[in-house]
């Protein structure tokens, strides 16, 4: 599905209580490097605003026209990590920047390359919000978005189902000797369930 990861964005910064800068920012920059949906001068190409719209809507979010424009804004002003870091410091929230127009900042030469690694706090809470979820089922990743996104190729994604489906195979296997040897220990002691594990060891040795 076109703009699936924009919408999976969306979801996160219609969940944050703050600003979201961030996830605002990478909003932006996806589309300004998709030249599919933007021109060279960072607007949208003709449709893509109303698909964005319909999709917010349909996924429960409220996204106007204007909001988009100001991502757009946010995206061309501040191009890379080191910038939006810089902004974030500087005017501290997404709502400051609206307020002073954004502005353009300062960044060092050295700055590096764009990271799209980094995470205010606010993010990384969420992000680790997000992951407990996943784990106790109620969001399963069956390719970690750590590792893959929307322009994965289905190699890449068949290679690693190859791969976890050998490492469960060995869990399985790791898994019946782990009940075979329990089950010796129990029968060793005839069943005695508040017997200790040394007591069953021993008690197993012996009848060896």
């Amino acid at each position: 599905m076109r703009y699936a990861s924009l919408r999976r964005l969306e979801k996160d910064i219609a969940a944050f209580d703050t600003g979201a800068l961030v996830q605002r920012w990478r909003y932006a920059r996806k589309l300004l490097e998709d030249d599919k949906a933007t021109t060279p001068n960072g607007h949208l190409r003709h449709g893509v605003q109303v698909t964005l719209l319909e999709g917010a809507k349909k996924d429960g979010c409220k996204l106007a026209e204007r909001e988009l424009q100001r991502r757009l804004q946010l995206g061309r002003t501040y191009p890379t990590a080191a910038h939006i870091r810089q902004a974030q410091a500087e005017f501290g929230s997404y709502h400051a920047l609206i307020e002073a127009n954004f502005p353009p900042v300062e960044v060092s030469a050295d700055a590096g390359e764009p990271d799209l690694g980094f995470q205010i706090p606010e993010e990384r809470a969420h992000d680790a919000a997000r992951r407990l979820l996943a784990q106790a089922g109620s969001e399963p990743n069956l390719f970690p978005p750590a590792r893959f996104d929307d322009f994965s190729s289905l190699s890449e994604l068949a290679k690693y189902a190859t791969e976890m489906a050998e490492v469960t195979e060995r869990f399985r296997q790791r898994d019946e000797e782990r009940a075979a040897y329990l089950k010796r220990l129990v029968d060793a002691v005839n069943g005695d369930m508040s017997a200790t594990w040394e007591e069953a060891q021993a008690a197993l040795d012996g009848g060896a």
